[in-house]
């Protein structure tokens, strides 16, 4: 069985679950100054991005859960970087949530 690099998946999840805030922050700018329809069309794809992409992401956090509990019943160790796989999930959700709610507070 391969192990996960969990350190790099981390990583990953931490810049992805930030993406999410950052793209519906980016979303307002884009469609109040847009001049056509294709800016406003992709500041409201930013806008609408979080019921996309949670979901992708909360999935995401599921599969490698599993991946690791499998990885511990066949073997009967952790694998390397697990640790700072549940932290960077945990601060990347609890950032996500944050700035969304940000925006919402700031409409």
């Amino acid at each position: 069985m391969n192990e996960i690099p969990f350190r790099k998946v981390a990583v990953g999840m931490l810049i992805a679950w930030w993406l999410v805030p950052g793209l519906v922050w980016a979303a307002r700018p884009i469609i109040h100054s847009s001049q056509n329809s294709f800016q406003e069309w992709i500041g409201g794809l930013f806008l609408w991005s979080p019921v996309f992409l949670i979901p992708l992401l909360a999935f995401a956090t599921a599969f490698f859960l599993g991946e690791y509990f499998l990885y511990k019943k066949l073997t009967g160790v952790s694998p390397k970087g697990f640790r700072a796989f549940v932290c960077a999930s945990i601060v990347g959700f609890c950032g996500c949530a944050a700035g969304i709610a940000l925006f919402a507070h700031s409409l």
